[in-house]
C-alpha cells in the first residue's frame, strides 16, 4: 500500500515543496521505502512509496509519460495485465509495471481508462496540455481517495488527515456523520468524518481544471446478468478457479508471504489454495489463541489446517491483548473513530509477520459479505427457474427456516411489486427506523438530520426495490471501506500489507450471478465456498456449523481489567458536553454489567467517538 497525494491550485499559484512535505508528514506511516514529490507550476504530487515485493517499481513515482505531457502517482495493483497490455499493444515480454501500464492507458484512452483496468488503485494523473487533474478509484473502494475542492484550491490523497493538513482546509466535524456512526448505520461513501472533504466513491472517477469539475460512476453491476449450471459442483469449480486466480495476482511467486489463520472456513481455503498455488513455498501463518478464554479460542481448528497444508505457524496467545489495554499507546485514527475493540490481536499478528521477513499477509474477512446474498433464499422462489430447487432446501431444512425473516421479509417482500412496500412503509411510519437513536440527544438526532438520513440510507432493507440490490447494498457497505482502511493504515504502519482476495471483483460479480441458493442455506454458511473446497481444506473445518467469538475477551476487558479506565475517560465525556449521547443513557450502560444494549457494542461506539473526539482537539 502506496500514497498518493495531489494538490492543484486552481487559481494559477504555485504549488510548494513545503507544502506538499506538510501533507506527506500527515501521513508518514505509508512511506515506508521513503517518497518523492514532483511539481511544476500550479500541480504537485507525492508518491509515499511501499515496495511491497522488493522488485516492484514503486519508487519510480510520480513519473511522466513519455512525452512529459502527463504525471501520474497511484496506488495500484492490477488484475488482467496481460489483457491490458494486449489492448495497448504492450508485448508482456516487457513486463511494465503496473503504474506504467495505467499511464500508458490514459494516455490512450483519457479519462475512459478506467474501463479498462481491474484491480486494486487509486490514482491521481496531471495533464500539462489541459492543465487539469484526473483522479480514480477502483471498483470496490479497494484503495482510499479523499479530496477537497474550492475556486482556489483541490486536494486529494490516500487518507482525509492528509487532505486536512493542508493551511486551506478547514476542519469542521460533520455530525451527520458522526451521528450514523453512533447509531451503527451508514451507507453514503462520499461522506467523511468532516464537512468539505469527501471520499471519491468507489467505481467514480474526477475531473478538475481551473474552471470545471466533474465526478461520475464509470462501472456498475449488471443486475441482468445471471448465470445457470445444471450441476452444483459446476458452480463450484468456477468460483474455486476465480478465487485461486485471486489469490495468485495478489502473491509473488518468490517472496515470502503470511496468512492470517483463523479456525474457520474462509482463511483455510486462502492457506489450502495459496499452499497449492505455491507448492514448494513454505507458507507461514499467524494465528492468535486464547488460554483463559476458551470460547475464544479456534487452535484446535487451526491446528488441523496448519497440518493438512504444512503451514510454518506461529501462535500468539491473546488472553492479555484486552480492549484498550495500555490505553496511552491505543490506536487512534486521525480520519475516523475506530471500528475494533480487538484491534491489539492484529497489531501483533503484524508485528509477529513483519519480524518473520514477510510484507504481505493474506486475510479472508470480506467472506462474511460475499455470500451474505444467501439470506435471499426465499426471494428465488416466484423464478420459474428456481422456485423448485429453493422450495427443495426449505423443505429439507425446515428447522432450521425463521418464516418471518427467511421467507416473509428477505423472500416475498423482495418480489412484493415497489407500490405496495412504499404504501406500506407510509402506513408503518418512520418510527421504525428509530432503533440506534434511544442513545442520542433529540437536539442532536434533530441538528445533524440523523433520521432522515437513516430513512434515506439506512438498514440492508431499507427502501430497497429488489433483492439484487439488497444484496449489493450490503456487499457495498461504505462501512466496510472506512475498517478495510483503519486496517490497511495499522498493517501499513507495521510495514505489511494486508490483502484480502475475496475483496474482488471478479468474485463479486461472480457471487451477485448465481442463485441465492448456492451461497447459503437454512444452517450452512458460504455454502458455495464449502463446496468449492472440498478436498483441499480439512472436513472439520470446511464443515464447521459455529463460529467463534470473541466476546469474553471483549467483556474481560471492559467490565474487570479497564474498568477504572473507562470510568475516567467518561469522567466529563466530550460526547455529552457536546450534546451528542444522553448522560443518563451512558450512565445506565456503564452500570448494565454484561446487561449493555446489543452485547455492548453502542458503548464501544461511544467509547471510540469519545477518544477520537479528543484527539482532534
Amino acid at each position: 500500500m502506496s500514497g498518493v497525494i495531489a494538490v492543484f491550485n486552481r487559481d494559477g499559484r504555485p504549488v510548494t515543496v513545503d507544502a506538499l512535505e506538510t501533507l506527506h508528514l500527515a501521513g508518514a506511516h505509508r512511506a515506508v521505502d521513503g517518497h518523492k514529490s514532483w511539481s511544476d507550476g500550479p500541480a504537485g504530487l507525492v508518491h509515499q512509496h511501499f515496495r511491497v515485493w522488493l522488485d516492484d517499481d514503486a519508487t519510480s513515482q510520480p513519473f511522466a509519460s513519455r512525452d512529459g505531457r502527463f504525471v501520474l502517482s497511484g496506488d495500484l495493483r492490477l488484475d488482467g495485465r496481460s489483457e491490458l497490455c494486449h489492448k495497448l499493444g504492450v508485448h508482456t515480454s516487457e513486463a511494465l509495471p503496473d503504474p506504467h501500464l495505467v499511464l500508458r492507458a490514459y494516455e490512450k484512452w483519457g479519462a475512459d481508462c478506467v474501463e479498462h483496468l481491474r484491480g486494486d488503485f487509486a490514482f491521481a494523473v496531471w495533464d500539462e496540455t489541459n492543465q487539469s487533474l484526473f483522479c480514480a478509484r477502483d471498483a470496490l473502494g479497494v484503495r482510499d481517495l479523499a479530496y477537497f475542492m474550492s475556486d482556489r484550491l483541490f486536494v486529494a490523497a490516500s487518507e482525509v488527515a492528509q487532505v486536512l493538513a493542508h493551511q486551506e482546509v478547514a476542519r469542521h466535524l460533520n455530525e451527520g456523520r458522526l451521528g450514523e456512526y453512533l447509531a451503527g448505520s451508514w451507507q453514503e461513501h462520499h461522506e467523511t468524518f468532516f464537512e468539505d472533504v469527501f471520499y471519491c466513491p468507489p467505481a467514480h472517477c474526477l475531473l478538475v481544471s481551473k474552471s470545471s469539475f466533474r465526478l461520475w460512476r464509470y462501472w456498475d453491476l449488471d443486475p441482468g446478468r445471471k448465470i445457470a449450471h445444471r450441476r452444483e459442483g459446476d458452480y463450484a469449480e468456477e468460483f474455486c478457479g476465480l478465487l485461486t486466480d485471486a489469490i495468485g495476482d495478489r502473491l509473488s511467486s518468490t517472496e515470502p508471504f503470511a496468512v492470517s489463520l483463523s479456525g474457520g472456513p474462509d482463511s483455510a481455503a486462502l492457506a489450502a489454495l495459496a499452499r497449492r498455488a505455491r507448492p514448494s513455498t513454505r507458507i507461514k501463518s499467524f494465528s492468535y489463541v486464547f488460554d483463559r478464554f476458551p470460547s475464544c479460542d479456534e487452535r484446535r481448528y487451526i491446528q488441523t489446517v496448519v497440518d493438512r497444508c504444512q503451514l510454518d505457524a506461529t501462535y500468539i496467545n491473546g488472553d492479555e491483548l484486552w480492549p484498550l489495554k495500555d490505553l496511552e499507546s491505543w490506536e487512534v485514527f486521525p480520519d475516523f473513530p475506530g471500528q475494533d475493540p480487538y484491534v491489539r490481536l492484529p497489531m501483533a499478528i503484524a508485528d509477529a509477520a513483519r519480524g518473520s521477513g514477510c510484507r504481505v499477509i493474506l486475510n479472508g474477512h470480506y467472506s462474511d459479505l460475499l455470500f451474505h446474498g444467501g439470506q435471499f433464499l426465499a426471494a428465488d422462489l416466484l423464478s420459474p427457474r428456481q422456485s423448485a430447487k429453493v422450495l427443495s432446501i426449505l423443505a429439507n431444512n425446515l428447522r432450521f427456516v425463521s418464516w418471518k425473516r427467511d421467507v416473509l421479509r428477505n423472500g416475498l417482500w423482495m418480489r412484493t411489486p415497489g407500490w405496495i412496500r412504499s404504501a406500506v412503509r407510509r402506513i408503518r411510519g418512520s418510527d421504525r427506523i428509530a432503533t440506534g437513536l434511544e442513545m442520542l440527544e433529540p437536539g442532536f438526532v434533530s441538528r445533524s438530520g440523523l433520521s432522515d438520513r437513516i430513512h434515506k440510507t439506512g438498514g440492508s432493507l431499507s427502501g430497497v426495490r429488489s433483492a439484487f440490490e439488497a444484496k449489493w447494498r450490503h456487499l457495498s457497505m461504505s462501512i466496510l471501506a472506512q475498517g478495510a482502511a483503519s486496517a490497511r493504515r495499522l498493517y501499513n504502519s507495521r510495514a505489511t500489507e494486508l490483502v484480502d482476495p475475496f475483496w474482488d471483483r471478479r468474485l463479486v460479480e461472480y457471487v451477485m450471478a448465481i442463485p441465492a441458493h448456492m451461497l447459503a442455506r437454512p444452517g450452512v454458511s458460504k455454502y458455495l465456498l464449502r463446496k468449492a473446497t472440498s478436498g483441499v481444506v480439512p472436513d472439520e473445518v470446511r464443515e464447521r456449523r459455529d463460529k467463534t467469538s470473541l466476546y469474553e475477551l471483549f467483556c474481560e476487558g471492559l467490565l474487570h481489567r479497564e474498568k477504572d479506565t473507562i470510568l475516567g475517560l467518561l469522567d466529563q465525556p466530550g460526547i455529552v458536553e457536546r450534546g451528542i449521547v444522553r448522560s443518563h443513557w451512558l450512565s445506565d450502560q456503564m452500570t448494565a454489567g454484561s446487561d449493555w444494549s446489543d452485547y455492548g457494542h453502542p458503548l464501544w461506539r461511544c467509547l471510540s467517538a469519545e477518544l477520537w473526539l479528543r484527539d482532534q482537539q
